[in-house]
């Protein structure tokens, strides 16, 4: 994989979450989760909204309870690697999550399952 090992602490505005088995490339993005309709570019999840640069969960909460749960929303969903990625947001999916440019995408690096699984512990513990 050669990416970075991150702590959700690590993930910080304009960072998106993607899971998916392959490293996210320069192609069109695919949604098998939440259907089967080719999307405007590679979907995602974002921590932090890109207009207002703030959280897009509850503002009041702290930047590791709104990376845990950007983390652990599709976690068990989709399974898969979590990749921290970046790039240009070109439009939004049918679920209305942000979808990047692929030719923009950058890796960051990627959450190791350990870390998944501590994201949903403090997702559970923030309901």
């Amino acid at each position: 994989m050669n990416a970075d090992k991150m702590r959700l602490e690590d993930i910080k505005p304009g960072m998106f979450i993607r899971w998916d088995e392959r490293r996210p490339c320069k192609h069109r993005g695919y949604s098998s989760c939440a259907g089967s309709s080719w999307e405007p570019g590679i979907s995602c999840n974002s921590v932090y909204d890109v207009e207002t640069n703030g959280c897009i969960f509850n503002p009041r909460e702290t930047a590791l309870t709104w990376a845990a749960i950007a983390v652990a929303e599709y976690a068990q969903l989709c399974g898969g690697t979590c990749w921290v990625i970046t790039g240009e947001v070109i439009g939004r999916g049918q679920d209305n999550e942000p979808c990047l440019d692929p030719a923009t995408i950058t890796v960051i690096g990627i959450i190791e399952p350990v870390e998944a699984e501590r994201a949903i512990e403090i997702k559970r513990s923030y309901r």
